[in-house]
């Protein structure tokens, strides 16, 4: 069998259009524990201490303790593991959100190829406010300090695990996780209206 993935969760509460959900996933061999659960809500808390500053005060950022763990390849969850609830991150801007359905974006490169595509993920970041847009586009300054904090979920704190990109089983074949090798932000602004955009 496949590597099960540790799919860590955070919550982003706040007012009217959230919750929102961050899910990432890791690859902590072939049995993690404890100590794995516990990296992988550190290094997601890392990335949300290191952008709180751009995020609203209304909005806080709550994390699971530990998390469960998938077979990649077949979608069947198979256990879970615990660990060490990090602390709440609160956001630090006393300025205006943009509205809900506008977020950043965090794109995940991994070097995985199927069926002729590239296996590559992102992450929608709620939460910011007005600051972090100017004539309808990322200020860049924003956009490189979310890519340089998106690598903090691949920098090492005490315990080796590897962020992947999920590629999920479909009828051309069984699924798999694909190990992250690149982060990036585009200056463009998402609209999510749905689980489904």
């Amino acid at each position: 069998m496949a590597n099960p993935l540790i799919r860590y969760r955070a919550h982003i509460l706040g007012p009217v259009g959230l919750p929102g959900l961050f899910t990432q996933y890791f690859d902590a061999g072939a049995t993690p524990g404890t100590a794995e659960g516990t990296e992988a809500g550190a290094r997601v808390r890392a990335f949300f201490e290191s952008i709180k500053a751009s995020l609203v005060t209304s909005v806080s950022i709550q994390y699971d303790t530990g998390g469960d763990l998938i077979d990649p390849t077949n979608q069947t969850l198979v256990g879970s593991v615990g660990g060490a609830t990090p602390v709440t991150t609160v956001g630090g801007s006393a300025s205006q959100p943009l509205p809900w359905a506008n977020q950043l974006i965090v794109r995940m490169f991994t070097a995985g190829v199927v069926n002729h595509r590239r296996v590559d993920g992102r992450h929608n970041i709620a939460g910011y406010s007005t600051g972090a847009i100017s004539a309808g586009t990322v200020v860049p300054g924003t956009a490189t300090a979310l890519a340089t904090a998106a690598n903090l979920m691949s920098t090492l704190i005490t315990t080796a695990i590897t962020p992947v990109v999920w590629r999920r089983p479909s009828g051309t074949g069984a699924g798999a996780g694909y190990a992250v090798v690149a982060y990036s932000v585009p200056l463009y602004v998402g609209v999510l209206r749905s689980r489904r955009d």
